[in-house]
């Protein structure tokens, strides 16, 4: 009855939680290739990935509904291959509930939680006694660590079937049967076909084997471990649906050949590494003594000292080699992940723990057998502390730390990542929205989420992944902030945009927030005094967020407003006195401008005040457009105003690269991205013979006034015949593409027309 209660406690712990969370920042990227699996019988995602075993079973479930739509025909699965892309669209962007099906996924995770805790209860008995199990079982259910990974990941399945590939590692040294030998190999392919960590078994079955007392000879040894990779490999095999060619397109064909070439894929991509952040530094290669942090911030006190004292008091000298069955992978899977420079949680320390419950648990049981009352006494002390702490942070298991650093408010100041923000609390930001009531709330926000399906109605900052490639995040500094308050999620603000500008969210860090919705997210609030004066700032070029403040003029208590451009492209004029950092200047600003000496920046910094020069570019243009009988501004309906154009040269030319148009754009109103200008050149039938699609602004610090030079090259596939052309302008959104209308209605300009000479 104890055994049904204490595991039913993990399960119910762990499914309880999953309606206070979001989709984590991994789930998609495991239910999705998972569920093409079973139904599709397709690897396509599998390429570079993890073995699809686990994810299989873990979305085993879905193949009951009948409501899931799998968008087979999107380009992703049919071209292109991109686990991500299709991903987010299966989950976002097909008519299905993100959630409901994560949510069976996490039901199936809590379930091979249970299966581990059964295991260790099992195992603990057979070790060491009746009271080993029940405390490395009771270490573990109220382990908020393994309560927050019951979600359709690998780390929980490696877990699990690691320890069980140990387990029966060792009834095969206790009993070596060929049943035993032939179960031994089957679930050492398990382990191997759900993560390539797990490849970390190999050397530690092969010490296991040469230390560990048994009966039999060290030949035998050697020989049952081949036979084990064999019976292993066929269950890889199996995984990879019986596959059989050669690696990479080369050598002699192999069984699954895609394991081998999947391998060599993530060891490349994960020994590239990725940004963390460790106690105020941040690295892409790694620390050393990473998990060693991670395991005494994030590991339940009471649990460390139980292992510390089992360690300390264990009897080493008489049974190092019956012990090495639990040290030796702990030890071998702890100093894997610390020599990776992937070091992204404490979750990849999750195979390493039931190890060190059991050592544990063979301790406790010594004590408990030869003590009476004062060890019994503070175990049962310990034991209530891990109790207590487990209810106490329900439902934010994953965002855990310990009572050492201040609990888990305080994790964002020592660890990120899947230590505390993995995207998950985007239904606490909604009800602290529901209380607090924000005026607009802006979010940058880190996971794979989308924070509009939980409710959550933000002003988007450049996140990670879904917006830190575009060109609002090459615009973005947190230097140039409205006034209002902003929630900043934990990875972004020590990180800034992971795989780059890691010092995008750096001005927050020197302000202290004023509330925190949830361990991940952290609120701030963003003042200036009454009167100050506004400073702007026109980049183009150099990415925002990797300009030092002094040279964007960047003063305190003082709004900064910084407008970005992409060099070449285009070039933003303000109508106000502003600091242009640029590579270059159109020449009919040059003499206007007065450089500013910065000997060390890669571009130079000028001092202007262009309002001048607009009026006089804007008449300049309006003459113009008597000869293509267009009357200037044409205003559309999402606050940009066309105010003219130019052909370069203007009377023909006819290169392989077509013509070079440059359109003029009036901000009129708040812009929201995205935007895009089309500028189409047609023939006398109304065909498009050249075409161009872009817009180099970023519209988020534009303001009324301000004046876009929009540089256009159009291209075309072969030369332009000699002849009469008209141009075609217009403005859509890139991402629906929409074209935004005109107030008049019209969704395109027809200008002017152009003669292409022979």
């Amino acid at each position: 009855m104890g055994l049904i209660i204490l595991l039913g406690l993990y399960f119910a712990q762990s499914v309880a939680a999953s309606p206070f969370h979001s989709v984590t920042f991994d789930e998609q990227y495991h239910v999705t290739p998972g569920y093409v699996y079973l139904t599709q019988r397709d690897l396509r995602f599998h390429h570079d990935q993890n073995p699809p075993l686990f994810e299989a079973i873990l979305t085993a479930p879905l193949l009951i509904r009948s409501d899931i739509q799998l968008p087979i025909d999107h380009p992703a699965y049919q071209l292109w291959n991109d686990v991500y892309l299709f991903s987010d669209a299966f989950l976002w962007h097909s008519g299905n509930d993100p959630d409901s099906l994560v949510h069976l996924g996490r039901v199936m995770a809590a379930l091979t939680g249970v299966l581990l805790g059964l295991l260790l209860f099992v195992w603990g008995r057979q070790l060491f006694g009746e009271a080993a199990g029940w405390i490395a079982l009771f270490l573990f259910a109220f382990d908020p660590n393994f309560i927050a990974n019951a979600i359709p990941t690998l780390d929980l399945p490696l877990a699990f079937t690691c320890t069980l590939a140990v387990f029966t590692l060792w009834h095969y040294l206790k009993r070596p049967t060929a049943f035993i030998l032939i179960l031994t190999g089957f679930t050492l392919g398990l382990a191997l076909a759900t993560k390539f960590l797990s490849s970390m078994l190999l050397p530690s079955f092969f010490l296991v084997l040469l230390i560990y007392p048994s009966s039999l000879s060290l030949s035998k040894r050697f020989l049952a471990f081949g036979l084990m990779l064999l019976v292993a490999w066929f269950v890889l095999w199996a995984t990879y649906l019986f596959q059989f060619g050669p690696i990479n397109g080369a050598g002699l064909p192999v069984p699954a050949p895609q394991y081998f070439e999947s391998f060599m894929g993530m060891f490349f991509k994960s020994s590239e590494g990725r940004a963390n952040y460790l106690m105020g530094e941040i690295s892409t290669t790694g620390w050393w003594y990473y998990f060693i942090v991670a395991f005494f911030l994030k590991t339940p006190l009471p649990t460390i000292a139980a292992i510390l004292f089992a360690l300390v008091r264990w009897p080493w000298r008489q049974e190092w080699r019956i012990s090495s069955i639990l040290y030796l992978p702990a030890l071998i899977f702890f100093g894997a992940a610390s020599i990776s420079k992937l070091q992204l949680g404490y979750r990849y320390l999750l195979p390493v723990l039931p190890f060190l419950f059991l050592l544990a648990g063979r301790l406790a049981q010594e004590i408990l057998l030869r003590y009476r009352r004062w060890p019994r006494i503070t175990a049962s002390a310990l034991a209530a502390w891990l109790l207590v702490s487990a209810i106490a942070t329900f439902p934010h298991h994953l965002a855990y730390f310990n009572e050492f650093i201040g609990g888990s408010n305080n994790g964002y100041r020592y660890l990120t990542d899947s230590n505390v923000d993995w995207g998950q609390d985007l239904p606490a930001l909604k009800k602290w929205i529901d209380r607090k009531q924000p005026d607009r709330l802006q979010l940058a926000f880190f996971g794979s989420a989308y924070p509009d399906r939980y409710g959550v109605n933000a002003i988007g900052l450049p996140g990670y992944p879904n917006s830190a490639f575009d060109r609002e995040a090459d615009a973005f500094t947190s230097y140039s902030l409205e006034p209002g308050q902003y929630a900043i999620s934990a990875t972004l603000l020590r990180v800034g945009l992971v795989s780059r500008l890691f010092n995008a969210y750096q001005a927050f860090q020197t302000l202290t927030p004023i509330d925190q919705p949830a361990p991940s997210l952290l609120v701030y609030a963003v003042t200036y005094p009454n009167a100050a004066e506004v400073d702007r700032v026109v980049i183009v070029g150099p990415l925002a967020a990797k300009v030092p403040p002094q040279d964007l003029g960047y003063r305190r208590d003082h709004p900064l407003r910084a407008k970005y451009c992409e060099p070449v492209q285009c070039f933003i004029l303000t109508p106000h006195p502003a600091r242009y950092l640029t590579l270059d200047l159109p020449d009919f600003v040059k003499e206007a401008a007065v450089e500013i000496p910065s000997p060390t920046s890669s571009y130079q910094i000028y001092q202007l005040d262009a309002a001048p020069l607009i009026d006089q570019k804007i008449q300049q243009l309006q003459a113009a457009a008597q000869d293509f009988r267009a009357a200037y501004p044409i205003t559309f309906k999402n606050g940009l105003a066309f105010v003219g154009y130019e052909v370069d040269p203007p009377r023909g030319l006819n290169p392989p690269g077509g013509l070079k148009v440059t359109t003029y754009w009036r901000v009129t109103d708040r812009l929201q991205p995205p935007v895009a200008v089309f500028v189409h050149l047609l023939d006398q039938a109304g065909n498009i013979v050249a075409q161009d699609d872009s817009f180099g602004a970023a519209a988020r610090m534009l303001e009324p006034g301000d004046l876009i030079v929009q540089r256009q090259p159009l291209k075309s596939e072969a030369p332009i015949p000699p002849g009469t052309y008209r141009v075609a302008i217009g403005l859509y959104n890139p991402e629906t593409l929409s074209r935004f209308k005109t107030h008049t209605g019209g969704d395109r300009l027809l200008l002017g027309t152009v003669e292409i000479e022979p």
